[in-house]
C-alpha cells in the first residue's frame, strides 16, 4: 500500500508469498522521493540477460478518495 496526493506518507506497505508462504514483507520502506505523489504508469520490467516469466496474482491498484 502507497498512499499518493494529500494522503501520502512517503513510505509503502508490501508482502510478497508464494501459495500460503510469505516470503517478504516490506512496511513502512520509502517511496525514494518525497515528490512521488501520483501515479502515472505501473508495469513490471525485468532487467534479466536471459528469457523469464513472471506470475503476478492478486494486484490491486484503487482509489480510495474516490467517491463515485
Amino acid at each position: 500500500m502507497c498512499g499518493l496526493g494529500d494522503q501520502s506518507t512517503h513510505t509503502y506497505d508490501m508482502v510478497v508469498t508464494a501459495g500460503d508462504t510469505e516470503l517478504a514483507r516490506l512496511e513502512g520502506a520509502a517511496c525514494g522521493a518525497d515528490e512521488f505523489l501520483t501515479l502515472n504508469w505501473l508495469g513490471f520490467v525485468s532487467t534479466a540477460d536471459a528469457d523469464c516469466v513472471w506470475h503476478l496474482d492478486n494486484v490491486s491498484v484503487t482509489d480510495d478518495s474516490y467517491g463515485g
